[in-house]
């Protein structure tokens, strides 16, 4: 699970394409994400002049990508939903805090029930 990657939305075609065939991974790679984080969003677009995982959600392959929103406590997760090899999780409604003077946004907004409850998820659907 990847929690607001700072990695280019391609980066799975380019460096990481091993971990799609190659890689002994059994179950997706999930990555949240937030149009709140400024540090994957503004700060990483003028970096590298795309914004990253954490603000936009990995892009490439778009064959191998599942999309499900943050889901709230008393929702679970299902296994059929998660059947991609990568998952954006969309935590825009729960990943919102920075203020103002934090110029990272809601990079590190991620300390909530809602992540907990998608890690322990994964990691009971991988039984």
């Amino acid at each position: 699970m990847g929690v607001q990657m700072a990695a280019s939305p391609g980066i799975f075609t380019d460096r990481f394409r091993r971990i799609l065939h190659d890689a002994p991974i059994n179950g997706p790679v999930v990555l949240t994400h937030s149009r709140a984080d400024r540090a994957t969003g503004l700060w990483h677009r003028w970096a590298e002049g795309t914004p990253g995982i954490g603000y936009a959600g990995v892009a490439e392959p778009p064959e191998c990508i599942g999309s499900l929103p943050l889901r709230r406590l008393e929702v679970p997760y299902r296994r059929h939903e998660l059947d991609h090899r990568l998952v954006n999780i969309d935590a825009h409604w729960r990943y919102r805090r920075g203020r103002l003077w934090n110029p990272a946004g809601a990079h590190s907004d991620f300390c909530h029930a809602e992540s907990a409850h998608l890690l322990l998820s994964l990691a009971c659907l991988a039984r």
